[in-house]
């Protein structure tokens, strides 16, 4: 919810310097409705608030939308792609990668199928023929429960699987210890979470996302 309150901080924001300046007010209005609409998605689920098809694109009238917090987002993502740590992915398991969303030259040569769970940006794949499947999720959020479900049915065991996010830490630590847990990996959401944390030491939860991953892990395995 922390980035909810920050999506309505700089809406807020928007909008005060939007009634300051006379003339050219219209243009802050619209980064006051994008990052206003963030907060609206953050409050309720709004996973598909961008518009993302299940190809991996996003519809230009979205991108237009909600171009002031993509651009931001995108060159926060470019300069840590850039010149954060290479590689900056790791394995969880024989057919199982983690990490954030990669240049298409930086793709592992095992991958065969990507998990995208970002809403904000276009897909980035390997230019070779690789399965590709989306679930979008707002930034700090979590997915709808039946949406998370189908997208597990679709993994085949056969597949190799990379996981990202934008930075593979909180929904793609999330996707992986819920994944863990389908798998019989993982007897807790402790545990399945420790195990990506082992593996990848920057993954972390917020507050939303650690009681999704609880009461699923209840609603799925009740006790008793």
């Amino acid at each position: 919810m922390l980035y909810g309150y920050i999506f309505l901080a700089f809406g807020l924001a928007t909008l005060h310097i939007s009634l300051q300046q006379g003339s050219v007010a219209w243009f802050w209005l619209w980064p006051t409705l994008s990052f206003l609409l963030l907060f609206l998605g953050s409050l309720f689920g709004g996973s598909r608030l961008t518009g993302k098809r299940p190809d991996g694109s996003l519809p230009l009238l979205r991108i237009a939308l909600f171009f002031p917090y993509i651009s931001v987002s995108y060159g926060l993502w470019w300069l840590l792609a850039k010149f954060g740590p290479k590689p900056d992915f790791h394995q969880l398991s024989e057919k199982i990668w983690i990490g954030r969303r990669l240049f298409p030259e930086e793709y592992p040569e095992e991958i065969t199928c990507v998990i995208d769970l970002t809403s904000e940006y276009p897909a980035s794949l390997p230019k070779r023929p690789i399965r590709y499947i989306n679930l979008p999720i707002l930034d700090a959020g979590v997915p709808p429960e039946d949406k998370l479900l189908e997208t597990i049915a679709k993994l085949d065991d056969k597949d190799v699987l990379y996981i990202h996010c934008a930075l593979g830490r909180g929904r793609t630590s999330l996707f992986a210890s819920i994944l863990l847990l389908e798998k019989g990996w993982a007897s807790t959401p402790e545990e399945a979470f420790q195990q990506v944390k082992q593996k990848r030491p920057s993954v972390r939860l917020n507050r939303g996302q650690q009681r999704y991953l609880d009461r699923f892990f209840a609603s799925r395995y009740p006790k008793g």
